[in-house]
């Protein structure tokens, strides 16, 4: 494809649509589509924002055909049947520079949370060295000592929408449900997908879907809930992942892992750090929601 081009992919309700930008010729997928742009009406990087606008987003998940999720498309006549807002070519290079802008506060805002993570595992690894080596030569206990681990459940599907408690899938909060499933705190980690062995910790009561897991009982009381999750997080065990066509891990490794076990006191030490940086966490979060919240203002 070349310059100022339009690839069309899917799922196109996830955004994948671009504007080829380069100079150079590109190659994609020969399932994906490529669209010529008349550059005469509208400029291709306003074009692109339009493209992944929350009305745009909306209309495809509306008019996407197909029997797979992640194959669903678009047709081409539902595609150019979409209506976009169209400014003069003046107000369309206004409204990217400002896009620009918001967009650009967006990513500082996301690279400073990345740099949150960054410091909490560095702290973890200060305190407790590298836990798949044990570095620091600290006690250990096989998972299967510490706790259960049990596969989420779904609910009939016209009790998911109620209002009720949150549910957790591989990619955190799915749907809600009227009844609360797990005990809490806990732990829930994705089973399926490409989020597979990413953990949350759940301070509230919810539902976990059969597309995750979670702990159901924990065996020992020299266990910090905070500490166990950032230690799973400095393991990453997506990397006992079956990476096949469609990523899944199984309770086997969670169980068979041999945890570091530092005393209760220097775990909650981690912990407290945590809560800390936590509180600096949250503070970046509503600023990032307030930018979000300016970006579907000027981009409906």
């Amino acid at each position: 494809m070349k310059k100022n081009q339009l690839v069309v992919g899917f799922p196109i309700d996830e955004g994948v649509i671009y504007v080829q930008n380069h100079d150079a010729p590109g190659i994609m997928s020969p399932a994906y589509n490529v669209w010529n742009i008349d550059l005469g009406r509208v400029d291709p990087s306003y074009l692109e924002f339009a493209l992944h606008s929350p009305r745009s987003m909306a209309y495809y998940a509306d008019k996407m055909r197909g029997t797979t999720a992640r194959r669903r498309t678009l047709t081409a006549d539902g595609l150019r049947e979409m209506k976009i807002l169209l400014p003069s070519a003046d107000g369309q290079i206004r409204v990217v520079n400002t896009l620009d802008e918001v967009r650009s506060l967006i990513e500082g805002a996301n690279g400073q949370i990345a740099m949150l993570d960054t410091l909490v595992k560095s702290r973890f690894v200060e305190m407790f060295g590298d836990p798949i080596s044990n570095s620091k030569g600290l006690e250990t206990q096989q998972g299967s000592a510490l706790f259960k681990i049990v596969n989420g459940k779904t609910k009939p599907m016209d009790e998911r929408y109620e209002t009720g408690f949150p549910a957790y899938g591989g990619n955190g909060v799915s749907w809600y449900s009227q009844d609360s499933l797990v005990d809490f705190p806990t732990i829930v980690v994705g089973r399926v997908g490409r989020h597979c062995g990413n953990v949350h910790l759940v301070n509230d009561p919810c539902w976990v879907t059969d597309n995750a897991m979670y702990i159901k009982r924990f065996h020992s009381n020299e266990l910090d809930l905070i500490y166990l999750d950032e230690l799973m997080r400095v393991v990453g065990f997506n990397r006992y992942a079956d990476r096949g066509d469609l990523w899944k891990i199984t309770q086997q490794p969670f169980m068979e892992f041999n945890y570091p076990m530092p005393p209760l006191a220097q775990q909650q030490e981690l912990a407290a750090f945590v809560r800390q940086v936590d509180k600096s966490r949250f503070n970046l979060l509503k600023a990032y929601g307030s930018i979000i919240a300016l970006f579907r203002v000027l981009f409906p």
